[in-house]
């Protein structure tokens, strides 16, 4: 379903939307928030409909879309930061013993925060080898 067919079935059932908005308006809340996780519609396309079922859900959908644009923006810094301490445990690595083989390189890629933080911990204290770190 592309968006313009998405939005014109929306607003087919206003009449039904309209009776959720006064009847269960947490629904609309949960609603908004599929349409703005896995939909294609365009966020204006959204309030725009949301206005029409009045001012309560058009400020529902707002209000959800700037939640998960926050949220989308804080998983990023954090995604970034855990990149980073990444590329820096590797470089550390890499300076005192030389290039890390793949299955080392994958395992931190693929490591959690907390592990990234342990190994780059135990590198800081004096690990003599690569294997001490990760052992």
């Amino acid at each position: 379903m592309t968006p313009t067919d998405a939005t014109a079935w929306l607003f087919a059932g206003l009449d039904d939307w309209r009776a959720v908005a006064a009847d269960e308006p947490g629904l609309l809340v949960v609603f908004f928030t599929y349409l703005l996780r896995v939909g294609d519609i365009p966020i204006d396309r959204i309030t725009d409909f949301a206005a029409q079922l009045g001012e309560d859900a058009k400020e529902a959908a707002v209000t959800t879309a700037q939640q998960l644009r926050q949220e989308g923006i804080e998983q990023g810094i954090s995604q970034g930061i855990n990149q980073g301490q990444v590329q820096i445990l590797v470089a550390m690595l890499e300076t005192r013993f030389g290039e890390l083989d793949s299955d080392i390189r994958v395992r931190i890629e693929r490591a959690t925060p907390d592990q990234v933080a342990d190994w780059s911990t135990r590198f800081a204290r004096g690990a003599s080898s690569v294997a001490e770190i990760f052992d």
